[in-house]
């Protein structure tokens, strides 16, 4: 069963950039690591391109760099694509899914359903 994918409250991380002093980068930790579907709907615009705002998915955690007076906004920035990302995955992947999985589900109750009607048959003789 699918549970939207969350920020760990309290996770969040601020630690110098590493090429630009007047910059940070904000790390925080998803509550688990998202499926790949996921993973690219988090990591691209409806359109399919790339979104180039210094964020970046790595398993379960994601990062973003801010100005020293941005991180709050950062951090509104991380759950705001995981927002975007949760209802993409569960609008454009999870019906699927699901499908499929009832597909399975199906296909397993009929072969059950034959196999105890062949064993009735020759139960008696």
């Amino acid at each position: 069963m699918w549970e939207p994918i969350t920020r760990v409250k309290g996770s969040t991380e601020v630690r110098p950039h590493g090429r630009d002093a007047a910059l940070r980068v904000v790390y925080a930790q998803l509550s688990r690591a998202p499926p790949q579907e996921w993973a690219e709907a988090f990591s691209y615009s409806p359109g399919g391109v790339t979104l180039g705002d210094g964020m970046q998915l790595e398993g379960a955690r994601v990062s973003v760099w801010a100005e020293p007076n941005r991180l709050e906004a950062a951090v509104a920035q991380i759950d705001k694509r995981i927002a975007l990302a949760n209802r993409s995955y569960e609008r454009n992947v999870l019906p699927a899914l699901r499908a499929e999985d009832e597909r399975r589900r199906s296909a397993e109750r009929a072969a059950a359903d034959r196999l105890a009607a062949e064993r009735a048959r020759v139960k008696d003789l």
